[in-house]
């Protein structure tokens, strides 16, 4: 009987892959009359497109009503309006800044799934969802903007490379943000704020905000070494930096500078000789290091509160 069983779902899972079909849209629609993303005549196919098919949208107004789901996801033009949420378990390939979502069309990429953004013909050039965006699988962020007018969650990974996020940056406890800058460019947080449960691996390159908190409650592994502006650690251009977290500083790192105003309720690993240079203010609880340290305060008032050598 069991046989039987696995047999029947092995069956079952083949006819799925069998039947995934490579399906384009070929309704209309426009801003003042949209088409419905669940009419069978609007699709290549004849059919409604399923979670493991295929999907290309070139152009259209294209109305959802509820939940839908796809495979890969190649996005040319349009728009996708309506109510519901895109759930994308293959590739996300987001053409150009002409194509987008409506305000209350959220976007889940699954587990399997990768988006990547990437050379676009100018920095102000980007994307933005009107809804929530998750990222449960993999996205690369390596040019223009990106932004949401809702939340933007991370519970897989997101590797930022290059360009501007707008609006809240959710890092989950299973999230994995890695900064991965470089001379040639730098990262900007801009609008609302930075938020990490997970992990932030800051591996190179600058990072900007504009305003914003960033509040670390999970762990933040710092071993950036090129920057552009200080010729030492890359300045945090916020203006609160709360760590109730960890933030390890790698040995390579001789330069730890922040142009924000840091307050450190959690725990700051530091494991090379390093100067810790806190320009607009700082108030420590503890900080752990390995070697010899240096501290440097100016601007604003700062409140040591406590230092304690790593045994």
């Amino acid at each position: 009987m069991k046989f039987l069983h696995f047999a029947f779902l092995l069956f079952i899972s083949f006819t799925n892959v069998i039947n995934a079909a490579n399906i384009s849209w070929i309704g209309g629609g426009t801003p003042w009359q949209s088409e419905s993303w669940g009419d069978p005549q609007n699709w290549s196919t004849g059919t409604v497109p399923n979670p493991t098919d295929d999907v290309t949208i070139s152009g259209g107004n294209i109305e959802i009503n509820g939940d839908v789901a796809m495979n890969d996801l190649n996005l040319l033009g349009g728009q996708i309006v309506g109510s519901g949420t895109f759930t994308i378990n293959g590739n996300f390939n987001w053409a150009n800044e002409e194509c987008g979502f409506g305000e209350d069309v959220n976007i889940v990429l699954s587990s399997t799934g990768i988006f990547t953004l990437e050379t676009l013909p100018d920095y102000n050039f980007g994307r933005s969802v009107g809804g929530n965006i998750t990222i449960d699988g993999i996205m690369n962020l390596s040019a223009g903007y990106f932004g949401t007018t809702g939340n933007f969650t991370v519970n897989g990974t997101l590797n930022w490379q290059y360009g501007n996020i707008y609006n809240n940056l959710n890092i989950g406890s299973t999230g994995i943000l890695n900064i991965q800058g470089s001379l040639e460019g730098y990262q900007r947080l801009v609008a609302d704020d930075l938020f990490n449960l997970g992990t932030i691996n800051w591996l190179n390159g600058e990072l900007r905000t504009a305003g914003n908190l960033i509040t670390n409650n999970g762990i933040m592994n710092i071993s950036a070494l090129d920057n552009v502006m200080t010729g030492g650690f890359p300045a945090l251009g916020s203006e609160l930096f709360i760590n109730n977290g960890t933030i390890n500083l790698a040995a390579g790192v001789i330069d730890f500078q922040m142009d924000v105003k840091f307050i450190n309720n959690g725990s700051l690993l530091v494991n090379g000789n390093t100067q810790l240079n806190f320009i607009k203010g700082v108030s420590i609880k503890m900080v752990l290091w390995m070697a010899v340290v240096m501290m440097s305060f100016n601007l604003l008032s700062h409140t040591l509160v406590h230092l304690e050598e790593a045994k």
